[in-house]
């Protein structure tokens, strides 16, 4: 009878293993499927617009802030799958976009990043998981260090 008990918890904890590491393989794979799915859209932070606003108005907002910003010629032209507030309810709320292209994205994140060198009222971030963002931001305080040292460094998502 002990015997017996003894096999069943060694086949439970065993099995318990197996579903921990298949959680976290599973768990890992939708941090990456999320990655992914996020990978062409950028934040828009310091653009004003109204309470309530519609995804028009919002890609509207956009479209003007690229132009009149970061002098992007063609905004027009560039492809726009959705843009919408973060939390419509507030006028100054940072806004999403996704973008057909990826190179789009990414032509506008540089320019993003040049523009926030020479003005901090707005600023174009890129979208992360909350796990990311949460990592990034542990990190941040050794990044802010080395810098005050005088190095260079960039944050590199790698899947």
């Amino acid at each position: 009878m002990a015997s017996d008990f003894h096999e069943q918890l060694a086949s439970l904890q065993y099995e318990n293993t197996q579903l921990r590491l298949s959680l976290s393989s599973l768990e890992e794979k939708l941090e990456d499927l999320e990655c992914r799915e996020r990978r062409n859209n950028l934040i828009f932070h310091g653009i004003s617009g109204e309470r309530g606003e519609t995804w028009d108005q919002s890609e509207s907002n956009v479209r003007e802030f690229l132009h009149d910003e970061l002098h992007v010629e063609k905004a027009n032209d560039i492809v726009i799958i959705r843009a919408h507030r973060l939390n419509p309810g507030k006028s100054d709320s940072p806004i999403i976009d996704k973008f057909l292209l990826t190179k789009d994205k990414s032509d506008i994140f540089k320019r993003g990043r040049e523009q926030q060198d020479r003005n901090h009222r707005s600023r174009v971030t890129e979208d992360f998981p909350q796990k990311i963002r949460e990592d990034r931001r542990a990190l941040s305080t050794y990044f802010q260090e080395a810098r005050d040292s005088g190095n260079d460094l960039r944050y590199v998502l790698t899947s």
